[in-house]
């Protein structure tokens, strides 16, 4: 049903909430089944509905509106915050309606275009996991190097149209009086480029050398498997098509560990104590097939009860941690207050939620819960557990900082050679080495650059906040498992949504502002 925006009179925040859950919701209804099916039905809806909430937030009724609430005194807290965070969605959705329907329009084609996008190798059409399960068991490297660069297919397909965005974005953020996009993001969600930067230093200044130490073990056993000499080691020699992790050295990352048809019910059991809704589980899209996008996700369909969560899992480590990733989204967006306005029922920052994604994945390193859960451990596993967490979350961690350093480059300086600056960050940052043929848009293969702007800092943040919460935890209650842990998460930080900026929920849930101390301290060497 379409919405007539212009005849809209804003007459208080009942009114206001209601009309953007009614744009929302079938908004994120239709991208679920893009996501879920890759149809093109889907994907015009999806762009229609979007449009509507693009036109919404863009409309002179919303302004008018707020600046009207604005001059009024006595307002309470939660009309305040509300209008801060409208203002901040508003942001990037500001300027002429041709330009922002460009960058609608070209967004969808190309959202369309990766949900849908295999890889093609020797006539085989391939998703990035039968990619990664080959490299894992390939040893001929010329080979390696062909499916290695099947991989990288989807960044020279998206490259130019990425580069579109990227300007196009650029000139909103212009209009709207900031340097470009990226630092307008940041703002919208309340963080200035100095916060992000001076944390990306600190973590720098204290773990390059532990990184290092890291890096060379894992290179000198590379090279060990394939008779190679110093400065021979290329990307398609790790196991992953971008190298974002430590592989499981006690177990074969590809060994099936753990049975969906064991582990979802007990997982459901352990959260339903914890007073978790757990329907998300139960109708959870958990195997890939053909027209299914490749991304892992959990939405919250009308911030609500309709949460849904989708991915394409293996019965590996990393299947594990997928699925323990994205229930951790939904634990987090089942918490929120259900009173709470439309507007304010939503984290207060992705990157909390992206922290407790992260808690719930380093569960796949507990060796108590995993045996609750049923999940089959090597002997060696005990000993090894905390070592390999470490190098794991380390070497992720760096996988990470290297891709924002690169979106910063990307939106301050979209006209320089960003094929030679990808290569140079990864080299400095992950210490891996260019391939021979190393022009070529390689970056534009990670996916969130296009369908995610300005998002993959959260990641960076939500391990650092991952880290201390869970110090804060641990210190309070022995265990993030604990009953105790989860009420208090509850409480303090999910319950209260957006009705707090982030800072304050991260003091009041650890004690202090954010720390980079605490992941610092967990993840270098001794």
């Amino acid at each position: 049903m379409t919405m007539n925006i212009s005849n809209l009179q804003f007459q208080g925040f009942d009114e206001l909430n209601e009309v953007m859950a009614g744009a929302y919701t079938p908004m994120m209804n239709a991208l679920w089944h893009v996501m879920a099916t890759g149809d093109e039905w889907w994907a015009e809806e999806h762009t229609r509905c979007e449009e509507q909430v693009y036109e919404l937030l863009s409309s002179s009724q919303l302004q008018a509106f707020l600046n009207r609430r604005e001059s009024l005194p006595g307002g309470s807290l939660h009309d305040s915050r509300q209008i801060t965070v409208l203002r901040n969605e508003m942001l990037e959705h500001q300027g002429q309606e041709a330009l922002q329907r460009r960058i609608l329009e070209l967004w969808n084609q190309m959202h369309y275009r990766i949900a849908t996008h295999r890889a093609t190798l020797d006539g085989a059409s391939l998703s990035n996991a039968d990619l990664t399960a080959l490299l894992q068991a390939e040893r001929d490297q010329a080979m390696r190097k062909r499916i290695w660069e099947a991989g990288m297919q989807l960044g020279g397909q998206l490259a130019p149209g990425l580069l579109d965005l990227v300007a196009l974005r650029n000139q909103v953020a212009v209009s709207q009086g900031y340097d470009n996009y990226f630092v307008m993001k940041l703002a919208a969600q309340e963080v200035t480029l100095a916060q992000l930067n001076q944390s990306i230093d600190s973590l720098r200044a204290g773990l390059d050398q532990s990184y290092r130490s890291v890096k060379e073990e894992l290179d000198s056993d590379i090279r060990e498997t394939f008779g190679l000499g110093p400065g021979q080691l290329r990307p398609w020699h790790y196991n992953a098509l971008m190298l974002q992790g430590y592989p499981v050295s006690s177990v074969s990352s590809s060994d099936k560990v753990w049975d969906p048809s064991v582990i979802i019910p007990k997982l459901a059991d352990w959260l339903a104590v914890r007073g978790v809704k757990t329907d998300f589980l139960t109708t959870a899209d958990l195997l890939g097939r053909a027209g299914k996008s490749q991304a892992n996700c959990c939405l919250n369909i009308n911030r609500g009860e309709d949460i849904r969560v989708m991915c394409s899992l293996s019965e590996d480590w990393r299947g594990l941690q997928v699925l323990l990733h994205e229930t951790g989204h939904a634990v987090y967006e089942q918490g929120l207050d259900p009173s709470l306005p439309f507007l304010l029922r939503q984290p207060a920052h992705i990157f909390l939620s992206e922290a407790i994604a992260l808690l719930f994945e380093r569960l796949s390193a507990d060796e108590e819960w995993l045996g609750k859960m049923g999940v089959l451990m090597p002997d060696l596993f005990s000993s090894e557990r905390k070592n390999w967490l470490r190098k794991h979350l380390l070497m992720k961690l760096y996988s990470t900082i290297a891709i924002v350093e690169f979106e910063k480059e990307l939106y301050h300086h979209p006209g320089g050679c960003l094929n030679e600056r990808w290569w140079e960050i990864v080299e400095d940052i992950q210490l891996i080495r260019r391939p021979e043929s190393w022009d070529y848009p390689y970056w534009a293969s990670k996916e969130h650059l296009t369908t995610l702007p300005v998002y993959y800092y959260n990641y960076l943040w939500g391990e650092v906040a991952a880290s201390q919460v869970q110090n804060a935890l641990c210190s309070q209650y022995g265990a993030v498992s604990d009953l105790a842990s989860l009420r208090s998460l509850d409480r303090q930080l999910f319950k209260p949504g957006a009705s707090l900026d982030w800072q304050t929920l991260l003091a009041a849930c650890t004690g202090a502002p954010m720390n980079t101390s605490y992941l610092i301290d967990e993840l270098k060497s001794d």
